[in-house]
């Protein structure tokens, strides 16, 4: 997936969390965010991507560093990178970045390349469906995710109703 799915997912994904906390809309902006980045932040093993354009000798480095769909977009990654967020940061913070991380993981399962779900125990890549990136379905997707936060936007703007 490109991107801006990717971007999307995570906003998708941090407005369900914010609402599914109860977060009032402050918090909720700040939860989307940190989802929205964390959503892009496993494609910064490509030197190319966004977030490794953004994150200047950090992207270098581990995209020079790491192969695409390798260890940054293993689930045991996120796990990682969260349970450190949660011993020193707001629990929403933490969560927020698996929850951002996972959507990220979820959309590369449904292209063909897939992900190392098992890693460390296995580096087999797995996936679930045969999407193409950039293809009519991915703006299917697109579509589908514009649609899904419009109504959380108006969810979480009517405080929990339609």
């Amino acid at each position: 997936m490109r991107g801006s799915t990717h971007e999307l997912a995570g906003i998708a994904a941090g407005l369900a969390y914010a609402s599914y906390t109860g977060s009032g809309i402050d918090k909720a902006l700040i939860i989307t965010g940190i989802t929205a980045a964390a959503a892009m932040l496993p494609d910064i093993d490509i030197k190319e991507s966004r977030i490794s354009q953004k994150s200047a000798a950090a992207g270098r480095v581990i995209s020079t560093a790491f192969s695409h769909r390798g260890f940054w977009h293993t689930p045991f990654c996120w796990l990682m990178i969260s349970g450190i967020f949660l011993k020193f940061a707001p629990e929403y913070i933490a969560m927020s970045i698996l929850i951002g991380s996972f959507s990220h993981l979820l959309l590369d399962m449904l292209n063909p390349a897939g992900i190392p779900v098992m890693f460390p125990f296995s580096f087999r890549k797995t996936h679930f469906a045969n999407l193409m990136t950039g293809g009519i379905t991915e703006i299917g997707v697109m579509l589908l995710l514009v649609v899904l936060i419009a109504a959380e936007v108006i969810v979480l703007v009517n405080g929990g109703s339609i």
